[in-house]
């Protein structure tokens, strides 16, 4: 007798919360820790330290490439989403282990960007197979408070990556974090190794199909059916829900790419979709530009250590981020409102850094710089949740986890955009394009810059109406 993610919600928790621990810790150490001892050890200007976030993140545009793919193929008898997974994992793991030994930093900038971008293409691969397993098991009751818990998952690890390990790469060396994140990549493993998606499933192609658990948790009969009510809330209708049943095989050759791409274009035909598209492709630049100009703010110009600042960026911010996750959740599944959750953290990051870029004076201040940081970590994770949870309640046709995938990877294009920016508009600031003469007033126009630019997706909030998709869906299946 096996567990599976279809027969326990305990399973599919803790599954998807541990899978997105494993992406947050190297995450939080590759874009905090790592160049805020860069900056701190080397002063690199923020050109350079916003040139290698771009970089290290570039991988994640690669998601809509790694989707369509995994749709298509894999070992049928271990399930459709998690052999990737897994080997996913080993990747990971394996890439991370070429960093042993590569000593002086300076000297191997290059190599390491490259170990990077290698490293993040399989963190990107495991990011789609983990979203697609979601989009595959998780019923709509259960979506804000996993979505929430997903989020609030990497958030966390991410914290732990750049607090901790900035401690470790400040203490020790390099090769201790790199030590830490295998032994903590191959430990979350066991979660996919373990728990399977589906009655009947292999956990190798070798194995014996594991039976259904003879006693299963008191979860709801899920009908493949949607119905509307005549309310006009955003979340008016009434979902039930399956998990697909995937057959042992499939003939590739046999598969309608026709069809499949048709299913893609039609799914961005409603106002919905595609206000949400555009919606990723603007509503991380603020906070790219954020990550880039606070790091060498806060370390060249500030006075900070990059352990403090890694510290309270990812440590300090924990608990606001798991804040942030509870409050998703009851907005999601206890006031049935993802525009709201929109409003409250795209809004929240806008009005957080409006308020500090008009209040320089006060950047001296350990405790108010240290509040921004804080505080825009808490409205992202808001925000990030709000995000999640309204891609996966519009996501819809056959090509359901690729129209999902294009929506998480345009989110990434525009962090990496922002980042990449962030030096450049500084520059510009002090070309004197705008008379400006100071180096900390340019980073005020520049956060006064990532404050409007934030409350920018908001205006197409008011176009998502998840009903819209609920009745294509419905005309879908007449």
């Amino acid at each position: 007798m096996g567990l599976t993610l279809s027969e326990s919600r305990s399973c599919r928790l803790s599954t998807f919360c541990a899978l997105y621990v494993a992406q947050g810790i190297p995450w939080g150490f590759m874009l905090i820790s790592l160049p805020a001892y860069l900056a701190s050890e080397f002063q690199l200007d923020d050109t350079e330290i916003g040139n290698l976030k771009a970089i290290i993140l570039i991988p994640w545009s690669f998601k809509l490439i790694w989707a369509p793919i995994m749709d298509n193929f894999t070992i049928r008898s271990m399930g459709k989403r998690r052999p990737w997974i897994i080997g996913a994992e080993i990747l990971m793991a394996a890439s991370l282990l070429t960093l042993m030994g590569l000593g002086d930093l300076s000297e191997k900038m290059r190599l390491l960007l490259w170990i990077y971008l290698i490293h993040n293409c399989f963190s990107s691969l495991q990011d789609v197979c983990t979203d697609a397993l979601a989009v595959d098991m998780l019923p709509p009751e259960e979506q804000g408070l996993t979505n929430g818990l997903m989020w609030g998952s990497k958030l966390v690890g991410k914290g732990l990556g750049a607090g901790g390990l900035s401690w470790v790469l400040s203490n020790y060396n390099l090769e201790a974090c790199v030590a830490i994140q295998i032994v903590l990549l191959l430990g979350i493993m066991c979660f996919p190794l373990f728990v399977l998606e589906r009655p009947g499933d292999r956990r190798f192609p070798w194995s014996d199909p594991v039976p259904s658990n003879a006693i299963q948790e008191d979860e709801s009969s899920w009908k493949n059916e949607v119905t509307l009510s005549d309310s006009e809330s955003e979340d008016s209708s009434v979902q039930v829900f399956k998990a697909q049943d995937i057959p042992e095989s499939e003939d590739p050759q046999s598969i309608d790419w026709s069809q499949f791409f048709n299913d893609y274009v039609r799914a961005f035909r409603l106002r919905t979709t595609a206000a949400c598209l555009f919606f990723s492709v603007i509503m991380w630049v603020g906070y790219g530009v954020f990550e880039t100009a606070t790091t060498t703010l806060y370390t060249q110009e500030l006075g900070w250590s990059d352990v403090e600042y890694s510290s309270v960026a990812g440590t300090f911010s924990v608990p606001l981020v798991i804040l942030g996750t509870l409050v998703g959740y009851l907005i999601v599944d206890r006031l049935n409102s993802r525009k709201l959750i929109l409003y409250i953290g795209f809004g929240g990051l806008g009005l957080t850094s409006l308020v500090f870029a008009m209040s320089s004076g006060m950047w001296q201040s350990g405790k108010f710089a240290g509040s921004y940081l804080v505080l825009t970590e808490g409205f992202q994770c808001i925000a990030s949740i709000g995000f999640l949870a309204m891609s996966m309640r519009i996501t819809w046709t056959a090509a359901a986890a690729t129209v999902f995938t294009t929506f998480m990877t345009m989110s990434n294009v525009s962090h990496v955009f922002g980042n990449w920016f962030a030096g450049r508009f500084r520059e510009w600031v002090l070309s004197g394009e705008l008379e400006v003469a100071s180096v900390m007033t340019s980073y005020q126009y520049t956060i006064l810059f990532v404050g409007l630019v934030s409350l920018l997706p908001l205006l197409l909030v008011p176009l998502m109406n998840p009903p819209e998709v609920d009745l294509a869906k419905q005309e879908d299946s007449v």
